[in-house]
């Protein structure tokens, strides 16, 4: 993703489904052409990927909007505190 031009990603402030068709006509093929030509990976794949990627950047975008950073990173800190017990 950070190989593709920045006019070609999707934007954070918009939901995903509203911007499907540009990531099936203008990104999709722009990822294609940036991966290894030995990777086979399906359309139906890279967009699942493309989509969580969306999906965690836009949640992080709310968060930093609603102002939350704080609250966020002290839950983020516990939660693998605890993991690493």
């Amino acid at each position: 993703m950070n190989n593709i031009e920045q006019s070609l990603l999707f934007d954070v402030s918009k939901t995903f489904a509203s911007q499907k068709k540009r990531i099936n006509k203008k990104l999709l093929p722009a990822i294609k052409a940036a991966i290894n030509p030995s990777i086979n990976a399906y359309d139906t794949e890279i967009i699942n990927v493309v989509k969580q990627l969306h999906k965690s950047r836009r949640e992080l975008w709310k968060i930093n909007n609603e102002g939350r950073v704080e609250e966020h990173s002290k839950r983020q800190h516990m939660a693998s505190r605890r993991e690493q017990v």
